[in-house]
């Protein structure tokens, strides 16, 4: 069969590779963006979209050993406006300034974009601060808590110092106590960020050298039974004993919130 002009030019490898590429509509070169995530901030939520960044990041991170993006960040946006927002969370992520910068003078930044928690919660320092200078608005009442979460303690201080006139969520001395984290927890206290109605929250979480240094402070909101009461009820034995060992009474509460949650030893040890 003889093969006419146009049946040629489809047996032509670049010109097949050229075609080929537009067929899902995307190019080859953003055929990784399928993988992307849209991470899921908001102040509401108990949990922050590491893994959606992460996963984000190993892609994004891989595409741009190989690639100049500051000529295709217009292409992209242009083409896929959804990754506008995704770029600019993972340039906050992992640091990436020169995307940032990239992104805001393309105007492809969102100003309610929350930037601030996500940069927050990994200590990118450099990031806040071009935030700063450009002014952006993208911070929730959860920013100061995500960064505790992870140990940010500079960027904890830099949101403390630059946003004076921001109130801020009472879980950050929930979501740094979590972490068992002495210097956390001492910055939290520095800044205004203890709460006194979460107290039990170190004995909730087995953190028995936090309890200790914060009793240790002669913090009067600590010599409170709920301490003795939770690490009963919660089954930490270490605790109770420590705190028994401080002077608190072994509260009939202490032993019924054992006992319900069947924590056998405990309740052996407060009869």
């Amino acid at each position: 069969m003889v093969v006419g002009p146009s049946g040629a030019l489809f047996s032509i490898p670049d010109v097949m590779a050229s075609i080929g590429q537009f067929q899902d509509g995307r190019t080859f070169e953003a055929l990784a963006f399928r993988k992307l995530g849209r991470p899921y901030i908001h102040h509401k939520l108990c949990t922050f979209p590491h893994l959606t960044l992460r996963r984000n990041s190993d892609v994004l991170q891989a595409y741009l050993v190989q690639h100049s993006y500051k000529e295709r960040v217009h292409r992209w946006v242009s083409y896929h406006p959804h990754t506008r927002d995704i770029l600019a969370l993972h340039a906050a992520y992992v640091g990436d300034l020169h995307l940032l910068e990239c992104l805001h003078q393309s105007e492809y930044l969102s100003p309610t974009l929350l930037l601030w928690d996500v940069a927050a919660s990994t200590n990118q320092l450099p990031v806040l601060g071009f935030l700063v200078q450009i002014n952006h608005t993208g911070c929730s009442s959860r920013s100061i808590g995500w960064a505790a979460s992870q140990g940010s303690l500079d960027a904890i201080w830099f949101i403390h110092n630059h946003l004076t006139d921001r109130k801020f969520d009472a879980d950050a001395w929930e979501f740094g106590v979590q972490r068992g984290d002495i210097a956390t927890a001492e910055c939290l206290i520095a800044i205004g960020a203890f709460h006194p109605n979460r107290i039990h929250l170190a004995a909730q979480y087995n953190h028995l050298e936090l309890l200790v240094w914060l009793i240790d402070r002669q913090l009067e909101a600590f010599n409170n039974p709920v301490l003795i009461d939770t690490a009963a009820a919660y089954g930490h034995l270490e605790i109770v004993k420590y705190l028994v060992h401080r002077g608190f009474p072994r509260t009939v509460r202490a032993m019924d919130q054992a006992m319900a949650n069947n924590h056998m030893h405990v309740v052996e040890f407060l009869r």
